[in-house]
């Protein structure tokens, strides 16, 4: 194919282009053509079914020498086809549906503008002229001026030469807005996509694991292993994506590809993250099962759940966005439903942020012996709702885990020394020097004792009461085992009642002592005997 100089006709040499079955020959008059609109309307719809030499008819040949139009036309009208397809989206709303076209365009009045695009030395104008109709009157057509610029644009934006070397057929069936060769080198490019991507991945993931592994967690060599398969699908994506350049694609199809790939990323995206929070809230479970934290785990649990309710609304809104609907209705409803739904459930609410401030701040925890209250009991569970507790008297008391976080809790178990308060009333005909002997040898007995903490400890006379010499004592027992400081603590009990004994006196118990006695009549001798 050769172009004659500016100004001049269109030399070309083409072969005639078969008509695919079903598609409909020229014709004498086509519907619509009296006007820019229909006529390109026309153009399109034949061109898009493969028959080329019906699109052919909808073109100004003029410049074509008589002889060469049957042969050049059906080329020319394919070949501009494919320049529009790959450089622009037309509008056929924006093109007049007047016969006399667009009246103020700077055009004189038997020129349109079709669309501009952009060729190797600036913008090119196509336009349509008004010219004689076969049958008598005007109709629209490509204009002349145009069809000549055909070949050069033909040359930037057209398919690879090879592809005229290809059968019509990989030419001339299309589907989607793209060729069968076009089909064809898509799924070929999609295989050396997978195996670059592959590779690739490959390769990334030993680095990585040769990274990850100089550090002391394992959390990070779970990650690195968790991400390999979605990263390798991303790097085949992309791939096929940059590769698609050599298919020349319309604009309409690589758009599409572009959204498919973009869905695509987004779904990938929302899987890697939900592969995230399963590692970490598996990580944080296993941490929670060593320091047997088991109500910890449970709101591990709702947390991930919530995270991953999140991540897979957060990529359901990335691809009702990329498919072109409008999310923010959809988010402005969601929020005003979380809004009643969060009212409804105030009180539910309340309870689960009580979980997690029990269970961030850790006054309690299972197992632990705790006061709240008027009870006492030892924590079984922190649930989302309630925190169970034992009793002393075996029964299971249900606390709402908002009014758990709201008064004062406490716990027995994280104490580190348990306190021995006693008072001792011995007998009131017990000597001082007795006493001495007492208080001496009960001080001495605890300091002997390995659990007493020698400071502080108290052993000391404490005063006169109503019924006896009150003796009173005070010590730490140096351990953490309930068991063991019941055990210590009647030791020393005992002990000291050796002690009393030894000490020649003996506990005193409230009693009264009554006079008896006969008053004599005044006056009267005393009585004798």
């Amino acid at each position: 194919m050769a172009a004659s100089p500016a100004g001049g006709a269109l030399a070309v040499s083409l072969p005639a282009l078969p008509v695919l079955p079903g598609a409909s020959r020229p014709v004498a008059e086509g519907p619509g053509e009296e006007t820019p609109r229909g006529a390109v309307r026309e153009y399109l719809a034949h061109a898009r079914r493969g028959d080329y030499e019906g699109a052919a008819r909808y073109l100004d040949l003029s410049a074509v020498p008589a002889a060469e139009r049957a042969a050049g036309g059906g080329r020319l009208a394919r070949e501009l086809q494919v320049v529009l397809d790959r450089t622009l989206t037309l509008d056929l709303d924006a093109l007049a549906d007047d016969p006399a076209g667009i009246g103020n365009d700077g055009l004189p009045a038997n020129r349109d503008r079709l669309a501009t695009v952009r060729g190797r030395d600036g913008a090119v104008d196509l336009l349509l002229a008004r010219v004689p109709g076969p049958a008598g009157g005007e109709v629209w057509r490509i204009a002349a001026s145009t069809v000549r610029r055909v070949p050069d644009l033909y040359a930037e934006y057209g398919y690879p030469l090879f592809v005229d070397r290809l059968p019509r057929e990989f030419v001339d069936w299309r589907a989607l807005g793209m060729d069968l060769w076009q089909w064809l080198g898509l799924a070929v490019l999609a295989l050396a996509a997978w195996l670059l991507g592959f590779s690739a991945a490959w390769v990334l993931r030993r680095i990585a694991l040769l990274l990850v592994r100089r550090t002391e967690s394992d959390l990070d060599d779970r990650i690195a292993d968790a991400l390999h398969r979605p990263v390798r699908l991303m790097l085949t994506l992309y791939l096929l994506l940059a590769s698609t350049y050599w298919l020349r694609l319309s604009m309409g199809a690589q758009a599409a590809l572009v959204r498919t790939a973009r869905g695509l990323t987004i779904a990938l995206l929302t899987w890697v993250f939900l592969r995230v929070v399963d590692l970490l809230s598996r990580a944080a479970q296993e941490r929670m099962a060593r320091e047997e934290r088991r109500g910890a785990v449970s709101m591990v649990n709702l947390g991930r759940r919530a995270g991953k309710v999140l991540i897979v609304a957060l990529g359901v809104l990335g691809l009702l966005q990329n498919l072109g609907f409008n999310v923010t209705g959809v988010v402005a409803g969601l929020g005003i439903g979380g809004l009643a739904v969060a009212l409804a459930a105030q009180k539910t609410l309340e309870n689960v942020f009580g979980g997690v401030v029990l269970t961030v701040d850790r006054p309690i925890r299972v197992g632990d012996l705790c006061k709240f209250g008027d009870k006492v009991g030892t924590v079984e569970d922190v649930g989302l709702r309630s925190t169970r507790v034992r009793t002393l008297d075996r029964t299971v008391v249900s606390v709402p885990n908002a009014e758990l976080a709201a008064i004062e809790i406490e716990n027995f178990t994280v104490r580190d020394r348990f306190r021995i308060a006693a008072k001792l009333g011995v007998r009131c005909e017990t000597t001082p020097q007795q006493m001495r002997r007492l208080v001496a040898a009960i001080r001495e007995a605890f300091l002997a004792h390995p659990k007493v903490v020698r400071d502080p400890l108290v052993v000391s006379f404490a005063g006169f009461g109503p019924s006896a010499l009150e003796i009173e004592v005070s010590a730490f027992v140096d351990t953490r085992d309930n068991e063991e400081f019941l055990a210590v603590r009647e030791e020393l009990y005992l002990r000291m009642m050796d002690l009393v004994a030894e000490a020649g006196t003996a506990f005193a118990f409230p009693s009264q002592t009554l006079y008896l006695g006969r008053d004599r009549a005044p006056g009267a001798p005393p009585a004798r005997g």
